[in-house]
C-alpha cells in the first residue's frame, strides 16, 4: 500500500512528523513542568491550612493542660479546702471560670476523687444530678463516668459522642479528662473538659470550601476523634488504619470508584493525625482548565504548521522530483530507497526471532526455579507464585496434589530421556503435571494435580510402571507420596514420595511404593504428635517464643520415647518446620520468619533418630537466640531505673556515671532511655527526687536543709526553684497544705 502512495505525500508526513515531534516534546515539557508547579501548589496550600488546623488544635490542648495545672496549683481548689464546707466550694464558682478567655470548651469541671459532687463556674452538682439532666451521655453510663474519674491515672481524651444537653448546640461533645495535678505520681482529682463537636467543626471547615470533602482528626491510636461529615468509610476500620499511617503530605487515593487527595498533617504534641480529603477532579478543577487550554494551543499550531509545510513542500520538492524522474529514466526502474527499508525490516525479523527464543530459554529456567522452590518448602507467597508461574505456563487448575518419583537403574541412564518421554505421554492423558529436573541423574520427579478423588490412580501407575519396565534394562522403582489438597503442603507429598523410594530397601526394587501402604503396614504402631503440633500452631500465632522452645523439647521427648518410623520422623520434622514458617507469614511474625530450617531435601535424607534430635536442637538454640535479642532491651530499661531510684541521693549523680554501670555508651543510653519512658534520665531524675520530696514534706518535720541533702540536691535555693516549678507552690506551702489536713483529719 506505501508503495502506491506518492513520494510527494511521503516527504510531506516526513517533514509533518519532524513539526509534530519537537512541537509535543516541548508543549509536554512546559505543560508537564507548569501543571506540576501549579498542582504542587495547590497541595501545598492545602497542606499549609492543614498544619494551621493541627496548630491549632495543639495550641487549644496545651492551654487545657495548662488550665490543668492551675486548677492544681490553686490551694482553694484543693480536695482539702473543697470539702471543709460547701461555702468553699460555692466561692470556687469564680476561680473555675475558665471559658471567659477560652471559646473553645464548652465548660471546664472539677472532681474530687472518690467524692460525691461535681465543681464548676456556674454551680456544684451532685453525680446523679450531673449525669442525668445537665450531660447524658448516651454510651457513658453514670456508673463508668464514676469509675473512669476515680481511676484516671492519666489524660484521657473521649471521641465525638451523643450528648443529651441544652447547653450544647450539636447534641455531640468531645470529652478531655486530665488527672490533677498532671504530672503526679497519686491523682487527688480530676479536670473535666466539655468542648462542643460544633466548635471543633468551625475550625475544621477552615480547610474546606464546599461541602465536597472532609477534615477527619484521628488520635494516636487510629480513632476517629471527630469529622466534619459522617460518611460510610468512616466505619471502616482497616480504612482508618491505612491513612493513619500515612506520612504527612499529600496522596492520592481511591474511595467508592472516586479519586481523591488525602492530604496528612501529624501533632508531635498530640499523637494525632489531621486529614482532609478532597475529590481530585474538584481540587484540581484549575489543573484541569489548564490542561484543557494547554490542549488547545496544541492542536493550533499542529494545524497551522502542518499548513505552512504543505505549501514550503509544494515549493521545494519540484527540483527533488526532478532528479527522481532523471535517475529513473536513466536506470529503467523507479528509485525510491526500497532496498534500504526491506534491509531494515530483514534485520529487525532476525532480531525479533532471537528475543523469542531467548524468552523459551528463560521460561524454561523460571519454570524449573518455581518448582523446586515449590518442592523445597520455600514459597510463601503463593499469590506471587501463580502469577509468576502463569507467565511462564505454570499454572496448577486442580485442587488435589501429589509427587511422584522414579528412580532408574545406572544401566539405563541412556534410555533416560525414553522413559521421561513415556511418563509424559501417559500422565498428560489423564493429569496435569510437570516434570521436576534435578542434579541427580538417577531420578525422575513429577508433581501431578487431579480434580476430584480418582479410584483408578493407584491402578494407573501400577499400569505406567509395567509400560516404563518394557523400556528399562535394569529395575525401575516408583514411589508415591500421598494427595493434599493445600498446595503448601506438596513439599511433604514429595518428602513421602521419596521416603517411600528408600523404602524398596525393605519392599525390594522394581516396583510400585506408596507412601499410605506403608502408613497402613505400620498402624499398630503408630503414633504422631497430632495435638502437639496443633498446640504449636497455637503458640506461634501468640508468638511466645518461650512456649514454642519448650513444646519443640516436648515432641522431640516424646520422639524418644515412642520411637516411631523413621519415615513418621521426617513427616514431625515437616510439619513442625511448616507450621513456624507458614503461621509466622501468615501473622507478620517476621523474627520467626527470618530464621532459616533446612528444606525438603535434608529432611527426606533423615536416617537416624540422632538426625531429628540434631534438628529439634538446632531450631531451639536459633529461636532461643531470639528470645535473648528480644529480652536484652527490656532488661535495660528495668536496670536503668533502678540505678535511678538506688542512687537519686548522690548529689554527683552523672549520666556517664548511670552508664559506665550499665556497660553502655552514654550516647546509647540517654537515647534508648528516652524511647522507652517518653523522658529524658535529667527529667526521670529530677521527677523521682520531688516526687520523694513530696513525701517527705507530708509525712516528717526535717528541715529544708536536711531534705535537701536527702533528695540529692546542691542547696536549698536551687531546689525550690525547681519545686515550685514543678508544683506552683513552695516546700513550706505545700508542708502547710497537708498539715492542716491533717489536723482536721
Amino acid at each position: 500500500m506505501l508503495k502506491r502512495i506518492p513520494l510527494f505525500y511521503k516527504y510531506l508526513l516526513s517533514y509533518s512528523i519532524l513539526l509534530i515531534i519537537p512541537l509535543i516534546v516541548t508543549s509536554l515539557f512546559s505543560y508537564k513542568h507548569y501543571t506540576s508547579i501549579l498542582k504542587e501548589e495547590i497541595m501545598l496550600g492545602h497542606e499549609q491550612m492543614l498544619e494551621q488546623m493541627r496548630d491549632t488544635f495543639d495550641t487549644k490542648m496545651r492551654e487545657m493542660n495548662t488550665i490543668s495545672y492551675e486548677i492544681s496549683s490553686n490551694p482553694e481548689l484543693t480536695p482539702y479546702y473543697l470539702e471543709q464546707n460547701m461555702y468553699h466550694a460555692y466561692a470556687a464558682k469564680r476561680l473555675l471560670n475558665f471559658t471567659v478567655a477560652n471559646n473553645f470548651f464548652q465548660n471546664v469541671f472539677l472532681y474530687i476523687k472518690e467524692g460525691d459532687y461535681i465543681y464548676s463556674a456556674e454551680s456544684t452538682y451532685s453525680i446523679p444530678l450531673f449525669t442525668d439532666n445537665i450531660y447524658q451521655y448516651k454510651n457513658w453510663s453514670p456508673s463508668q463516668f464514676r469509675n473512669d474519674l476515680n481511676l484516671l491515672e492519666t489524660p484521657i481524651l473521649r471521641p465525638s459522642e451523643e450528648v443529651d444537653s441544652s447547653l450544647l448546640k450539636s447534641n455531640r461533645a468531645i470529652t478531655y479528662i486530665v488527672p490533677l495535678p498532671p504530672s503526679g505520681v497519686e491523682p487527688y482529682g480530676a479536670a473535666v473538659f466539655i468542648i462542643d463537636e460544633d466548635t471543633v467543626k468551625g475550625l475544621q471547615r477552615g480547610g474546606i470550601e464546599e461541602r465536597v470533602g472532609n477534615t477527619l482528626i484521628l488520635n494516636e491510636k487510629g480513632e476517629v476523634i471527630t469529622s466534619l461529615y459522617d460518611t460510610d468509610y468512616l466505619q471502616d476500620q482497616s480504612f482508618l488504619q491505612s491513612i493513619k499511617a500515612l506520612p504527612p503530605g499529600s496522596k492520592s487515593i481511591k474511595i467508592k470508584n472516586e479519586q481523591y487527595i488525602l492530604s496528612t498533617a501529624k501533632s508531635n504534641y498530640t499523637g494525632w493525625t489531621y486529614l482532609t480529603m478532597m475529590p481530585q477532579e474538584h481540587l484540581l478543577k484549575k489543573v484541569s482548565q489548564v490542561q484543557y487550554r494547554a490542549m488547545i494551543v496544541l492542536i493550533a499550531n499542529l494545524f497551522l504548521g502542518s499548513i505552512v509545510i504543505y505549501f514550503l513542500m509544494r515549493i521545494n520538492y519540484s527540483p527533488l522530483q526532478q532528479i527522481f524522474s532523471y535517475t529513473t529514466l536513466q536506470l529503467g526502474k523507479s528509485v525510491q530507497n526500497s532496498s534500504d527499508v526491506l534491509n531494515m525490516l530483514s534485520n529487525m525479523n532476525k532480531k525479533s526471532i532471537a528475543i523469542e527464543n531467548k524468552w523459551k530459554d528463560n521460561q524454561y529456567a523460571i519454570r524449573k526455579y518455581l518448582l523446586i522452590e515449590l518442592l523445597h518448602g520455600q514459597i510463601t507467597d503463593m499469590k506471587e507464585f501463580y502469577d509468576r508461574g502463569e507467565e511462564v505456563g505454570l499454572n496448577f487448575r486442580e485442587k488435589r496434589i501429589f509427587v511422584l518419583r522414579c528412580e532408574i537403574k545406572d544401566e539405563d541412564i541412556d534410555n533416560k530421556a525414553i522413559i521421561s518421554e513415556r511418563i509424559n505421554n501417559e500422565i498428560y492423558t489423564r493429569y496435569e503435571g510437570y516434570e521436576v529436573k534435578w542434579a541427580n541423574q538417577n531420578v525422575i520427579t513429577y508433581i501431578c494435580t487431579l480434580g476430584k478423588e480418582d479410584q483408578q490412580l493407584k491402578e494407573f501407575i501400577l499400569f505406567l510402571h509395567k509400560i516404563l519396565k518394557e523400556h528399562s534394562q535394569g529395575s525401575i522403582t516408583i514411589g508415591v507420596g500421598c494427595i493434599y489438597e493445600d498446595i503448601n503442603k506438596i513439599g511433604k507429598s514429595y518428602m513421602e514420595a521419596s521416603t517411600a523410594l528408600d523404602y524398596k530397601l525393605i519392599k525390594g526394587q522394581n516396583q510400585v511404593i506408596f507412601f499410605d501402604e506403608i502408613n497402613s503396614e505400620n498402624q499398630l504402631d503408630y503414633w504422631y504428635p497430632k495435638q502437639e503440633i496443633e498446640t504449636l500452631q497455637l503458640l506461634v500465632n501468640e508468638r511466645d517464643t518461650a512456649k514454642i522452645i519448650e513444646m519443640i523439647k516436648n515432641i522431640h521427648r516424646d520422639v524418644e520415647k515412642n520411637k516411631p518410623p523413621l519415615h513418621m520422623v521426617r513427616c514431625i520434622c515437616y510439619d513442625i518446620i511448616n507450621c513456624i514458617i507458614k503461621n509466622s507469614y501468615n501473622n507478620e511474625n517476621s523474627y520467626l520468619a527470618d530464621l532459616t530450617y533446612p528444606d525438603i531435601e535434608k529432611l527426606s535424607k533423615f536416617e537416624t533418630l540422632q538426625d531429628f534430635e540434631q534438628l529439634a536442637n538446632e531450631i531451639c538454640m536459633r529461636l532461643q537466640g531470639v528470645v535473648q535479642d528480644r529480652n536484652i532491651e527490656s532488661d535495660l530499661r528495668e536496670r536503668a531505673i533502678t540505678f535511678i531510684r538506688e542512687n537519686y541521693r548522690d548529689n554527683q549523680f552523672s549520666v556517664q556515671k548511670m552508664a559506665d554501670s550499665l556497660s553502655v555508651a552514654q550516647t546509647y543510653l540517654k537515647r534508648y532511655f528516652k524511647q522507652q519512658t517518653g523522658q529524658t534520665i535529667t527529667d526521670y531524675l529530677s521527677f523521682y527526687r520531688i516526687e520523694h520530696a513530696k513525701q517527705l514534706l507530708k509525712n516528717s518535720n526535717i528541715s529544708l536543709k536536711e531534705l535537701v541533702k536527702e533528695i540529692g540536691y546542691h542547696d536549698v535555693s536551687s531546689f525550690i526553684r525547681k519545686f515550685k516549678n514543678e508544683m506552683k507552690i513552695t516546700p513550706g506551702e505545700y508542708r502547710k497544705i497537708h498539715t492542716d489536713r491533717k489536723k482536721v483529719n
